[in-house]
């Protein structure tokens, strides 16, 4: 099955294991995948609505994976606080927002061992959840699809009391961005967009503050740029 950039990234992501529930899996694209290529014994394909999960059971029988694929109707990871007994190596979610995204991890639980997650969003609230828990990011990346950004991020739930710093929860670690060229581009634009919200506000006492934190904030992308060529 030929994926989009998106779900291929996402896919390469997954080592070789045993069970992975997919997270708003829309036509099942990612869970045939998962098991065309051997990387888990059994998939939980889950979305929030019926008619996708339609879509993706006559995908899976089409390619005759039955009985290694189950869709799951469920509100993100509603389903684990039910008789699901069983551990979850790797929940993927993909396509989301990081709020979106932040509202199904509000669902997590210690049957699951770790997620890959794709947001079309800025992370810096999602690195946060990551900190506040005491887990741990393994990997991270940028990147564009049709016209689209998005960030990738590998999170293991492993009691993690590594120190990660304001700018690495902004902007995350820069050793993942040292040659993205896509990540550069997008910070860039960030820049360029603040600029333009700086020249559009009406230069009076009540605006210092406002224009003071834009351009501290311009200061850290700048700081964060120059760190990372």
């Amino acid at each position: 099955m030929i994926l989009t950039l998106r779900l291929d990234k996402v896919l390469k992501l997954i080592p070789k294991t045993k069970m992975v529930a997919d997270i708003g899996t829309d036509h099942a694209y990612l869970p045939i995948s998962i098991i065309d290529t051997q990387k888990a014994e059994i998939v939980y394909a889950v979305d929030v609505n019926e008619k996708p999960l339609l879509s993706a059971q006559k995908n899976i029988k089409k390619f005759g994976y039955q009985n290694q694929i189950f869709t799951i109707l469920s509100n993100g990871l509603e389903f684990m606080n039910g008789d699901v007994k069983t551990e979850i190596d790797y929940v993927t979610i993909s396509g989301l927002g990081t709020q979106t995204i932040l509202n199904i991890l509000k669902d997590d639980n210690n049957k699951i061992k770790n997620y890959i997650i794709c947001s079309n969003t800025n992370i810096t609230a999602l690195r946060k959840w990551v900190v506040d828990n005491q887990y741990r990011i393994d990997f991270e990346d940028f990147f564009e699809d049709y016209n689209v950004n998005y960030w990738l991020v590998k999170i293991a739930k492993i009691s993690n009391s590594n120190t990660i710093s304001q700018q690495e929860i902004k902007f995350g670690e820069k050793k993942y961005f040292a040659d993205n060229q896509f990540y550069k581009k997008y910070l860039l634009s960030e820049i360029d967009k603040i600029d333009k919200i700086i020249e559009n506000i009406e230069s009076t006492k009540n605006n210092f503050q406002k224009v003071e934190d834009l351009k501290r904030q311009q200061q850290d992308i700048e700081v964060f740029l120059n760190e990372i060529k």
